[in-house]
């Protein structure tokens, strides 16, 4: 029981760290489009290409995210599955 407080313990330890990344991500994106938007009005932006390959790096990280959160959730609903004979 102990061993498995301790993975849950851990499991919930990483899903913390990857939702504040996931915050991160969100403000940095957020971040990246308004500076776009400023630069573009005031005509110093006339094709934003740095800034685009930017948005799409944090586009990548955004679904490495996702898929990291839905193998976790796997791996948590298996050990799940695995352990309900136990009980």
């Amino acid at each position: 029981m102990l061993d498995r407080l301790e993975r849950l313990n851990s499991q919930l330890s990483l899903l913390y760290s990857l939702q504040i990344f996931a915050f991160k991500a969100k403000v940095l994106e957020v971040s990246v489009e308004n500076i776009k938007e400023q630069l573009v009005k005031s005509g110093v932006l006339q094709s934003g290409v740095e800034l685009e390959d930017i948005r799409k790096n944090i586009d990548a990280l955004k679904i490495l995210i996702e898929a990291q959160y839905e193998s976790l959730k796997e791996i948590n609903d298996s050990q799940n599955k695995h352990l309900d004979y136990i009980h």
